[in-house]
């Protein structure tokens, strides 16, 4: 009875804690794609490049909302990818409701940026954006 219990509550918090996965490509180069780790309130825990065998952990930083006539239109998160310690970019997550959500990288060596869009063939059934699993 007892054994049951515990396997029973473990079971029961680890479904209510599992991480979840946006996989995202370039816009232009539609082959560089990311898949990004978000726990179970939705914060971006960590992205990896496919092909890559690394995870880059991301740090928040800030978040950010536009109210148009009092009505919230969009959110802003901002995450600070470091890699082996040092900053090497940030993350800026943007949804806007029915457009859904994006990403887009600055690199801090140049500047340069890259805007990401969720690989719609790999939503879910249900048109979904976060998956229970990696994406890749």
């Amino acid at each position: 009875m007892y054994i049951s219990l515990f396997v029973l509550v473990v079971f029961s918090n680890n479904l209510y804690s599992q991480d979840k996965f946006a996989c995202f490509q370039n816009d232009k180069k539609t082959e560089l794609q990311i898949s990004v780790c978000f726990n179970k309130d939705y914060k971006a825990k960590y992205v990896k490049y496919k092909g890559k065998d690394e995870t880059i952990p991301l740090f928040y930083s800030k978040k950010e909302t536009s109210d148009i006539g009092g009505v919230k239109t969009y959110w802003t998160e901002t995450y600070v990818e470091k890699y082996r310690g040092v900053i090497t970019g940030t993350y800026v997550f943007t949804n806007a409701g029915s457009h859904g959500l994006d990403v887009t990288f600055k690199r801090a060596k140049d500047g340069k940026e890259f805007y990401f869009v969720i690989i719609e063939e790999l939503l879910d059934a249900d048109g979904e954006t976060y998956l229970n699993h990696p994406c890749f």
